[in-house]
């Protein structure tokens, strides 16, 4: 492909490359998300090129856009999943209507409590897209899963955004069925260690809640058989290694 023209790779519209080797799953990744964010190729005709920029284009116009509204992002077909229980469902389904009762929540509904700080690290304010996402706690579960696969991620702002943005990865293998349904997995036992901190349970390592999450993959994996004849002691010592089966 040293080469290869432009015209040469866009075949009926769709980027289309030869390589020469197998990509591996963290190249596949970042090869899918190009095509994405390229979009669409339109057909190429043997006339001179022209560039046109927005109709009737103006730097006003080009502010009012760039400051204009974004698109939301639709849950919908985040939820309800036949392999994931309902109750993790209705967790999410809450954090995206801005009615998961974390502190920051109640506080703003006029609830009297203690405090409305992090319950696991104490250090901001504890609203669902801390909770989930930016807390140390929570962080250090999200980074030893998306390590294992072997790709680069950067946490988004919102719980909403990540799972929009979950769905463009296009892994294979047992990795792409523990893909499927890892970040359900994840918020969950995140919520659970939050609530057991919040009525007196016992506190968690970060370790002991990878674990769990591994659990609940392994347990809603069983409808499909993704491991099925594993040796469970791979599960637990060689994650990473499974994951690029």
């Amino acid at each position: 492909m040293k080469n290869a023209t432009v015209s040469y790779m866009i075949v009926n519209g769709e980027w289309v490359c030869d390589f020469k080797r197998q990509l591996n799953m963290s190249e596949q990744l970042e090869w899918d998300l190009l095509k994405r964010d390229l979009h669409h190729m339109p057909v190429l005709v043997e006339e001179d090129d022209k560039m046109e920029i927005m109709e009737n284009f103006s730097t006003s116009n080009c502010y009012d856009k760039l400051i204009g509204d974004l698109d939301e992002c639709g849950f919908n077909q985040s939820l309800w999943k036949s392999n994931i229980p309902n109750k993790v469902s209705f967790i999410l389904w809450a954090t995206f209507h801005d009615s998961l009762p974390t502190r920051d929540m109640l506080h703003r509904r006029g609830v009297d409590i203690e405090s409305d700080h992090c319950v696991i690290c104490n250090n901001v304010r504890e609203s669902a897209n801390h909770m989930f996402l930016h807390c140390m706690y929570s962080f250090e579960v999200w980074k030893y899963f998306i390590a294992s696969f072997k790709i680069a991620w950067s946490i988004p702002s919102t719980l909403l955004q990540l799972f929009e943005a979950w769905n463009t990865n296009m892994l294979r293998g047992k990795g792409r069925q523990v893909w499927k349904i890892l970040h359900y997995a994840i918020c969950w036992v995140l919520w659970k260690e939050r609530n057991g901190r919040v009525f007196g349970g016992r506190h968690k390592y970060v370790q002991k809640s990878i674990d769990l999450v591994k659990q609940l993959v392994v347990l809603w994996s069983c409808v499909n058989d993704t491991f099925k004849y594993v040796d469970p002691r791979l599960i637990w010592s060689n994650w990473d290694t499974l994951m690029c089966m």
